[in-house]
């Protein structure tokens, strides 16, 4: 089987921005009072599990209609699946039709669009008005007194906390590192300083790539039956190459393996000059399945954004705060349920994957090889951010 993609797309971010009152343009008057309940119940958490939604929403309108005649039922919004109104699917499918919400039938997600959560910023600030503008004031000045390298302001989150009666003062405690993000940072600037001798005080001033790649199996018992599975790496900087040290391959979870290379972080680093901005990592993995050796060949290239306030460039470090991330990891495999997480698994279903239409560009799958071509943009990071590499 063989997939090829000729337009690579790198995954794009979504940015929520906030509008002034004359530029706010929704029309909130195309939503009824059912549609605006729903909203309004999914947020914060703008992304969902189809039947998780489903059932949380049903046992939330229970509870609502407890005590209420059908006619106020209807007039509070609460009809939903009542004789005569819209089912929650029909109107899932009717806030996707309106760009609202976006309902991925293939991996069972429900998101929240941009216009829907701009349209739900606008109207928890009365559209971003003098009381709202004051709080947010307040809130950076606040923010401003901390310590250098704090994380930004999330304004979502800010917005959260205003519609949910926090004063500045006790919103700002939200935007600081936590414990656990302070000892990785500590963790994690260790082992860089270690590893490329740069001092710890001047690592904002590089530009560090964090090399871990990893085999995904379909479950941990399939996983067990290779012995042994081995990993060459090569990087690519611009015009020079490098390959790691031989790596040491050890199971990370019940169905992954990847490098276990240094002591308290997985994984390796490579400082990147400043004028570089694409990275390309040349993956080979050995399977051994009895007599037999299985070869996967993963490419992947690595496009950085520019620096802002991190230094660190990981997918695994991006990853896990993105929208889907489980979909886009771009772990190594030769099993192609372990991408699809079903079977059986047709030429059809793998094009529908998401990290197949959006990231990977060439799949080729033979008996006893496999290549993997793809390519992801990453975000600069702070150490802070990045628990998940610690071990």
């Amino acid at each position: 089987m063989i997939f090829s993609r000729n337009n690579p797309n790198t995954a794009s971010e979504t940015h929520i921005f906030r509008r002034p009152a004359n530029d706010f343009t929704i029309d909130e008057h195309l939503l009824s009072k059912g549609q605006i309940n729903l909203i309004r119940w999914m947020w914060p958490t703008t992304n969902y599990q189809y039947e998780q939604l489903c059932s949380a929403y049903r046992n939330y309108l229970k509870v609502e209609r407890c005590g209420l005649s059908e006619q106020q039922c209807r007039a509070l919004g609460f009809d939903i699946d009542m004789e005569g109104a819209l089912t929650l699917e029909q109107t899932l499918t009717t806030l996707a039709a309106g760009d609202w919400l976006t309902v991925d039938e293939v991996n069972q997600q429900v998101q929240m669009t941009t216009k829907c959560q701009n349209w739900l910023h606008a109207k928890l600030t009365r559209r971003f008005g003098n009381q709202w503008q004051n709080w947010r004031n307040e809130l950076q000045r606040i923010h401003a007194l901390m310590p250098n390298a704090q994380p930004m302001i999330n304004e979502h989150i800010a917005i959260m906390h205003y519609a949910n009666g926090l004063t500045p003062q006790q919103a700002a405690r939200w935007f600081r590192w936590n414990d656990l993000q302070i000892r990785a940072n500590e963790t994690i600037s260790n082992a860089v300083s270690k590893q490329l001798n740069i001092a710890k005080h001047d690592l904002p001033n590089h530009k560090i790539f964090h090399v871990n790649p990893t085999l995904k199996f379909i479950d941990a018992a399939v996983s067990t039956a290779f012995d042994p599975v081995s990993l060459s790496v090569e990087v690519k900087l611009g015009n020079t190459k490098k390959n790691l040290p031989e790596c040491q391959i050890g199971e990370i979870s019940d169905n992954r393996f990847a490098i276990a290379q240094l002591a308290d972080v997985a994984g390796y680093f490579v400082e990147v000059p400043p004028d570089i901005e694409q990275i390309e990592l040349f993956c080979l993995w050995r399977v051994h399945d009895g007599e037999r050796i299985i070869s996967v060949s993963h490419n992947l290239s690595y496009s950085l954004a520019s620096k802002e306030t991190g230094w660190l460039y990981s997918a695994e470090v991006q990853l896990p705060t993105e929208h889907q991330s489980q979909f886009f990891s771009p772990d190594s495999f030769f099993e192609i349920e372990a991408l699809t997480g079903k079977k059986p698994t047709s030429a059809e279903l793998i094009k529908l994957v998401p990290r197949v239409r959006f990231q990977i560009e060439q799949l080729e799958l033979k008996p006893n090889r496999v290549k993997i071509v793809e390519s992801l943009l990453l975000n600069a990071k702070t150490a802070h951010d990045a628990t998940a590499i610690c071990l």
